[in-house]
């Protein structure tokens, strides 16, 4: 009996001997990774480097940088290195060696490759008039269409959009209908609700390259001009009418409401009243006075608009009119 017993003893000793050893021998793993800062660097500009690790202490272990093959910095705990980039396709090679007190070591290469990326935002169905000098503006609620103008190159080969993926972002949302390789450009609608929204776009290469960027749209209030108008010149953009406009004649004055969105299933309102009464101008933007012959006198003309979404969407103005044909 007490020779079996023995044999079981000697199972069972053996048993934790080589779970202990498993175990130990797990931990002998080590990993580590390189970190980019920023993430996306751009061209000739400075990214920092840093070497992360859970398997063993960085701080303590003798770490060595090569920057295309040349040591460029060595010593005990240096986990981080700062470099600049080169141009766009231009790769930097980075190797980083740590040396573990324990005598294993790790090796970690990384080739930064620099690439920009460029967004441009137009209000397509924002109002302007024709031939406007200035851009148009999105106003509360409004569409906006954002195209990215990426700069990326793999193996030194520049890339072109229709071969790149897009991801696009609404205020940390993705937008997954309007992503996708070569969609360059998409279209969003502002949020109402906030005083600015914000529009990312990570555009990446087959071969991982990648580039970001963001920006912030502010939308934009109403805008409504009011313009004295010929029928054959059409409105005269040197002749604002503000809060006042003296005539001695006939007259036709035109609405110019920037940044209404236009084309949208509801068309804008135009409101015009003159003294408190209502009056319908030709085609709602248009209004033609014609004072008696020696008369004079005084009108206070008031316009309201509403856009498309009459919650969000609204301007109005008010010009007083004074008139004398007696001259």
């Amino acid at each position: 009996m007490k020779l079996v017993y023995k044999k079981i003893l000697q199972l069972v000793l053996i048993s934790l001997f080589v779970g202990c050893a498993s175990y130990s021998y797990a931990f002998a793993d080590i990993s580590a990774d390189i970190t980019l800062s920023p993430e996306n660097p751009s061209p000739n500009s400075s990214v920092t480097l840093r070497l992360e690790s859970y398997t063993f202490d960085a701080n303590t272990a003798i770490i060595r940088w090569q920057v295309n093959g040349k040591t460029v910095l060595q010593g005990q705990g240096m986990r981080s290195l700062t470099i600049k980039t080169g141009s766009i396709g231009e790769a930097v090679s980075v190797t980083v060696n740590a040396e573990i007190a324990d005598g294993s070591s790790i090796q970690q290469t990384i080739q930064v490759t620099p690439s920009s990326v460029v967004l441009l935002y137009e209000a397509q169905a924002s109002y302007v008039p024709l031939m406007y000098a200035g851009r148009s503006l999105p106003s509360n609620g409004g569409l906006v269409r954002v195209t990215a103008i990426p700069e990326i190159s793999d193996g030194g080969r520049s890339m072109s959009p229709s071969s790149l993926s897009f991801v696009w972002y609404l205020n940390d949302s993705v937008m997954r209908d309007a992503s996708g390789v070569g969609k360059q450009s998409a279209t969003f609608r502002l949020d109402f609700l906030n005083t600015n929204d914000e529009i990312k776009v990570i555009v990446r290469s087959p071969r991982g390259n990648s580039a970001t960027k963001t920006i912030t749209i502010y939308p934009h209030p109403i805008m409504p001009l009011l313009y004295t108008y010929d029928q054959i010149l059409g409105s005269d953009f040197s002749s604002l009418v503000s809060q006042r406009f003296e005539t001695t004649k006939d007259f036709s004055l035109k609405l110019e409401p920037l940044y209404v969105s236009i084309n949208e299933e509801k068309d804008p309102i135009y409101t015009w009243f003159l003294d408190g009464l209502p009056t319908t101008p030709l085609g709602g933007r248009i209004l033609s006075l014609h004072p008696n012959n020696n008369s004079f006198g005084t009108k206070m003309l008031g316009i309201t608009i509403n856009g498309p979404d009459v919650r969000i969407q609204k301007a109005s103005m008010k010009a007083e009119i004074i008139f004398d044909t007696r001259k």
